[in-house]
């Protein structure tokens, strides 16, 4: 009996042993397993920390281009509302060559250029699923969508005032190239001598003038360019919006 009870307190404290063993191990690899979560928990936050900052970079350069565009879709506006009342003899110019200067800036192209380097290095990764919280991804991918349909919206734009723009401006041209006035002088009313610049000027004005359907585009191009100035401040508030969001 004795050796019945030795062996069997043998047997008891191997179990113990082996008992202990298998904790330890589980505890360990149950550590293991906590510490590795928590380093790559860090390493996404660390990640979409840098994500953030870049996409705040993109978004403060795109407002500032935003800004600069709408000024430029502003002052295009109320060039093509001018040379309309001019068309309708609304308006009776003090100036000539002030018309031309208008009807180049009526007729500028003025587009959305939004900078995505961020979002798309995002998109291309994968690394949008580290941005917390959820809904500020889902505004991320708001906002970029909402760009994408602006930028698809410009490209419809009338192209009629563009053309008639440029077929005036180098009516100019060429009449300044036949009357011998330098080339390099060209670009800008009142860069050859007075006398030259006002024949100049009087050429591309009587295009103008005699293009019967010149007063529907630039009326058109006017309404359009009201449009497009909305849009972009529609775009420029998402734009602040969004890099608020991202700031806080």
């Amino acid at each position: 009996m004795p050796s019945t009870g030795a062996s069997l307190s043998k047997r008891r404290s191997a179990a113990v042993r082996a008992l202990r063993e298998f904790l330890v191990i589980v505890v360990g690899v149950l550590t293991a397993l906590a510490v590795d979560e928590y380093i790559g928990e860090r390493n996404e936050a660390q990640l979409a920390a840098y994500h953030i900052a870049r996409l705040e970079a993109d978004l403060q350069d795109t407002e500032n281009r935003l800004t600069y565009l709408l000024g430029q879709l502003t002052q295009s506006e109320r060039a093509a509302a001018a040379v309309t009342e001019v068309l309708r003899g609304q308006a009776v110019p003090t100036d000539p060559s002030a018309i031309i200067v208008e009807v180049a800036r009526a007729g500028a192209n003025n587009t959305p250029n939004v900078r995505r380097t961020a979002f798309q290095e995002l998109s291309e990764t994968g690394g949008l699923r580290f941005v917390q919280p959820p809904e500020l991804r889902t505004a991320i991918l708001d906002y970029y969508t909402a760009v994408a349909t602006e930028e698809r919206w410009f490209q419809t734009l009338d192209l009629r005032a563009r053309t008639l723009s440029r077929e005036i401006i180098e009516h100019r041209v060429l009449y300044a190239a036949r009357v011998a006035c330098p080339i390099d002088q060209i670009r800008e009313p009142m860069t050859c001598s007075p006398e030259l610049d006002s024949e100049l000027t009087t050429s591309a004005v009587s295009l103008l003038l005699a293009k019967s359907d010149a007063v529907q585009i630039y009326n058109g191009r006017a309404f359009e360019l009201t449009r497009a100035r909305e849009r972009i401040e529609r775009l420029l508030a998402q734009t602040q919006g969004l890099r608020a969001e991202l700031s806080g």
